[in-house]
Order: C-alpha cells, then sequence, then structure tokens
C-alpha cells in the first residue's frame, strides 16, 4: 500500500519552514541560520551566508511562495516572466530576493516613459550582455525590465524576450530576462467593474487609464500573469515582520518595543486600509511601510535633540509621538477632504487611544518649525502654510520625495522658499536650524 503524504498547509507554516522549503525548491546549500548544523558553512573557500541573514525582513507567505515557485520553473525552461499587478505589491521585491538567495548577478532597467531604443541597448553594452561579450562574464545572469509597458519601445522589449536579441544581435544564452509591468486599466467610478486588459479606445475615449500605460503587444501577452495583490492577512504579517526591523534597531529596550509595535501595527494597518477604501487601490502599498520606517527613526532621533527638552518626555512617550508624527505624514497629510481627515483621527484613536487628539502634537512641532521661520510681515500662519512648512523640512532632511499640490496662492512656493532660506545649517540666526544640515 503506497505511504500516504500529508500535503504541506502553507498557511501555518512559520518564516523558519518557509526558509527550508525555499532551500528545497531552489536547491540551496546554504544553513537556515546560525543553528543549521547540518548544512555546510563555506564553499569553494567562501563563507556561505545564512537564508536568514540574507531575506532579513522580507516575508514569505503561501502567495509569495507559490509566485517563487513559478518564476524558478519559468526561469529554468527558458519560458519568458512578465508579472503584471499594481504598483507596489511586491513584484521587484521577490525577483530581488530570489536573486539573493541564488547569488545571481542581477541587472535591473527602471522603464519609464522618456526610454527609447537606443537606451535598452546601451543598457545592454554597458553590462556586456550581447554574445560577442561572452569571454568577459561567466556564470548566470539576470536581467530585471521594471514598468515595461510605460515606454514606446514595446517591440524591442518583445524582440529580445522572445528571441534573446537586440536589433537582430544576439545576446548571451546565460542571461535571462524577467519583466514587469502595471495593468492597463480603467480608472472606474460608481461602483463600475474592473477592467484589467485591452478595451476599446472608440468606447471608453472618456475614460482615464489609472496607469498611463501602452498596451502590450500579443506576443507578450502570452506570457504574462497576474501577480495579484497581497491578502489582508499577508499585509498585516509584511507589516508586522517590517515593523519588527524597524523597532528593533530604533528602541533598545524590550518592554517599550513591544508596547510601540502593538500600537503600530494597529494604526498602519488601518491607515493603509483607510487610504485605499476611500481613494483608490493603487493609492497605497507596502512601500507606505518603507517610508513610515524611513520617518519614524528620524522622528525618534528628532525629538531626542536637546531642543526638544522642554516636552520632558521618557523614551516610551518619545516612541509614541514618533509614531504619531511618522503616520501623520506618510499618510494623513495626504488626504484633502476635512470630512475624511476627521475620519481618519477618528479611526487612529482605536490604536492611540480614545481621548488621543491625533493632530495636537504634529501641530505643536509644526508651530515649533514656523516660529524658527523668519516670515515678513503679513503673512499668516495659517493650516497649509504649517503644513507645507513641516512635510519640506521632513522631506528635506529624510530625502523623501515630495509633491505639493495645491490651488495658486496655497503657501506651495512660499513654503518652499522659506525652507530653503533657512536651512544653513550653524550659519543660520536660529538656533532650530542649526541642529540641521
Amino acid at each position: 500500500m503506497d505511504e500516504i503524504r500529508e500535503v504541506l498547509e502553507y498557511s501555518k507554516l512559520t518564516s523558519k519552514e518557509f526558509l527550508s522549503e525555499v532551500k528545497k525548491v531552489l536547491d540551496l546549500v546554504n544553513p537556515i541560520d546560525e543553528n543549521d548544523n547540518l548544512a555546510p558553512k563555506t564553499r569553494k573557500g567562501k563563507k556561505l551566508r545564512t537564508l536568514e541573514n540574507i531575506v532579513e525582513s522580507y516575508v514569505f507567505t503561501g502567495d509569495n511562495f507559490i509566485k517563487l515557485i513559478l518564476i524558478s520553473l519559468r526561469l529554468r525552461t527558458n519560458i519568458p516572466i512578465i508579472m503584471m499587478r499594481e504598483t507596489g505589491c511586491g513584484k521587484t521585491s521577490l525577483v530581488r530576493i530570489i536573486a539573493e538567495i541564488k547569488d545571481i548577478k542581477m541587472y535591473i532597467l527602471n522603464i519609464h516613459a522618456g526610454i527609447e531604443d537606443k537606451d535598452i541597448k546601451e543598457f545592454l553594452e554597458k553590462n556586456n550582455l550581447f554574445e560577442r561579450n561572452k569571454e568577459e562574464n561567466n556564470g548566470i545572469f539576470w536581467v530585471f525590465l521594471d514598468e515595461i509597458n510605460t515606454c514606446n519601445s514595446l517591440t524591442l522589449i518583445t524582440e529580445i524576450m522572445m528571441k534573446n536579441s537586440c536589433e537582430g544581435e544576439k545576446i548571451r544564452q546565460n542571461v535571462k530576462f524577467i519583466a514587469a509591468c502595471n495593468p492597463y486599466r480603467l480608472y472606474l467610478k460608481d461602483n463600475e467593474k474592473e477592467i484589467i486588459g485591452l478595451y476599446d479606445e472608440s468606447k471608453h475615449s472618456k475614460r482615464k487609464l489609472v496607469y498611463n500605460v501602452n498596451p502590450l503587444p500579443i506576443p507578450l501577452l502570452n506570457f504574462v500573469f497576474d501577480f495579484g495583490n497581497p491578502n489582508q492577512e499577508d499585509i498585516k504579517r509584511y507589516i508586522s515582520n517590517m515593523l519588527e526591523q524597524i523597532l528593533k534597531k530604533v528602541i533598545k529596550d524590550y518592554i517599550t518595543k513591544e508596547q510601540i509595535k502593538g500600537i503600530a501595527e494597529k494604526a498602519i494597518f488601518d491607515s493603509q486600509d483607510f487610504i485605499k477604501n476611500n481613494f483608490e487601490i493603487s493609492s497605497v502599498s507596502l512601500r507606505e511601510v518603507r517610508r513610515w520606517g524611513i520617518l519614524f527613526e528620524w522622528f525618534y532621533d528628532l525629538l531626542k535633540n536637546p531642543f526638544f527638552k522642554k516636552f520632558e518626555y521618557s523614551n516610551d512617550k518619545i516612541g509614541f509621538y514618533s509614531l504619531n508624527l511618522s503616520i501623520y505624514l506618510c499618510y494623513y497629510i495626504r488626504i484633502f477632504d476635512k470630512k475624511i481627515r476627521k475620519g481618519f483621527c477618528e479611526l487612529m484613536k482605536e490604536s492611540f487611544g480614545k481621548n488621543f487628539d491625533f493632530e495636537d502634537f504634529p501641530r505643536q512641532i509644526q508651530n515649533i518649525i514656523a516660529d524658527s521661520v523668519d516670515l515678513e510681515k503679513g503673512i499668516a500662519k495659517n493650516r497649509a502654510l504649517l503644513e507645507n512648512l513641516f512635510s519640506i523640512f521632513v522631506c528635506l532632511n529624510t530625502k523623501i520625495p515630495l509633491f505639493i499640490i495645491g490651488k495658486p496662492g496655497s503657501s506651495k512656493s512660499l513654503s518652499a522658499q522659506l525652507i530653503f532660506k533657512c536651512m544653513n545649517g550653524k550659519d543660520y540666526f536660529n538656533d532650530f536650524f542649526q541642529h540641521f544640515p
């Protein structure tokens, strides 16, 4: 009688168990962690990194593990890989993590509307990927073409992926191509059904695309697979794991870290869900969580600055207010409707406390910045000015790109000019700006 084998239930696997499965699928010899004594520690005189060390904060779920298998099988059989889904759903991250685990050199070309055929050819030439350069590099190389349908070079990209050549010139056989694209999807209102794929321009001429993309050529459509969006449980796991890595780096006290994590997990998940439900599914992604991490770390250091000693709060309060400020800038400030803003503040009370005023502490910091700026007579410290000064100041210091959108006269240019004038480091007359570059 044949032995009955149980099928793995991926939804119940731990992070370590997922790494064990990844090791089998990708045929790896790396140890899973430092305690893995069954795996070799070195190979060809080179110390092998542990899989835990390689993946770090990346979260494996049943969903992306299946995608990892699909990508690996297609690469082995030289089938073109074209992943389609919303921006920020993890397409690039998964491919990058597979390449790191397998220790494969990967070249990434971020494609945009300005990319032309000559740019793609120069990219291949620069990295010695043509057949005539085969003696210069050995081994397997991956080329990741991101957002291929944003440019007008889809004919050349089709040739590269389908024929392994560029304008008739052969590309090396050890180069494998992977592509990602955003859906050719209409922005629909009034509960209309979502459309993904091609549509008739003549019937939908007045409608707008969610992404400014071109339809894929028919030969490439045969190899597209829907990458899908993470479900709610997967998103919670992503957020929890990313928070753990960020907070462990910033907050050394374990009890304080766990207290902040408990608040942060619910607050960030609710923020993501709130923005998505009130705007559009593509308006928020896991990139926001990474951006939140940058802001949280910066605010945590900011509130330890001697200038803020007058607030006299403990380390757990610093973490609490850093969380408040980072969620405020990452999620709240993008909301332009007053009623929706009020709804967001009410939602945050479920995480921060029923009597917590979500806008109060950010407003205090905004006033400190505004009071330190050399405002001319006649310039009122209205809400728009305060928010603009705050956003520009923080984003300059954290190197986060910022777009300020508003009607003429809403303090956009004025705010930027005021901040640029003040940020002269120790040469500025006010003590506050002397603490910053």
